[in-house]
């Protein structure tokens, strides 16, 4: 039966087998980390050939559904103990918030290993990928590590840094919210349903590069002649987050429009 190594080489090549165990000492050695694998063969190897990729196996999946199990219970436990006033409503509420795909993603692209996809030739990650790999890893690690719980909660509370997740959504006036759906229901109730938001997102950079700006307009009566609030948000690499953007700067506005106006 063909190593781990073999089947790399036969399907890519030898120097980008060489390119795969750079990447796996750089995330084997980064600060949230710090975990050297004992069987890289079968905890680590399968965890990079994300899903998509030409090697993309069984195992991966399996890592990836058990990961999401750890992952759950770590950030469950977590949110239990360092808030005992949160009622159930409200542990479920952050738990979502902290496990999303999209706050898994943002912390894949913190490891320094965004190389690997060009090296397995899939293109950019998509959310859902980074996100799995992130479920994948931590699987691997507990397994790797004889079902070391507390190792592995201690890479997840360092990597994830649950305080300033959840900090960050109690200082905005939204807190765990939907952006874009606080701010319409903040329009609705300073205008009784007439006020109205538009939203005009604009391409900017060359088409390898692209990124977004979008540029937000608030009319208290409705009418697109007749606007009081314009803001513009900043330049973001995908169309919905410079949307997000916007709409942050808005209600911080349209909540200082309605204290002048009273």
């Amino acid at each position: 039966m063909k190593s781990f190594k073999e089947k790399f080489i036969s399907t890519y090549n030898l120097e980008k087998w060489e390119e795969l165990l750079f990447l796996v000492k750089k995330l084997e050695n980064h600060e949230s980390i710090n975990y050297k694998f004992k069987n890289p063969e079968k905890y680590c190897f399968p965890v990079l050939m994300i899903r998509g990729s030409s090697m993309s196996s069984n195992q991966f999946e399996r890592l990836e559904y058990f990961g999401d199990i750890v992952l759950k219970m770590v950030i469950n436990q977590y949110l239990f103990t360092k808030f005992p006033e949160f009622n159930e409503g409200k542990l479920t509420e952050y738990s979502a918030i902290i496990s999303s795909n999209q706050n898994f993603a943002g912390h894949f692209d913190k490891l320094g290993i965004a190389k690997l996809s060009s090296l397995l030739d899939t293109g950019d990650f998509s959310t859902k990928q980074k996100a799995d790999f992130i479920e994948a890893l931590i699987a691997g690690i507990f397994f790797d590590s004889n079902n070391d719980y507390v190792k592995v909660k201690e890479i997840c509370l360092k990597l994830f840094n649950y305080d300033d997740t959840v900090n960050k959504f109690e200082l905005k006036p939204w807190g765990s919210k939907n952006t874009k759906g606080y701010l319409n229901e903040l329009i609705i109730n300073k205008t009784s349903g007439k006020g109205k938001l538009y939203y005009k997102t604009r391409k900017i950079g060359p088409q390898n590069a692209l990124n977004f700006i979008c540029t937000l307009e608030y009319s208290s009566q409705g009418q697109v002649s007749q606007i009081d609030l314009k803001v513009e948000g900043e330049v973001k690499s995908k169309k919905k987050d410079a949307e997000l953007s916007a709409a942050e700067k808005m209600i911080y506005e349209v909540e200082e429009y309605g204290k002048k106006t009273q």
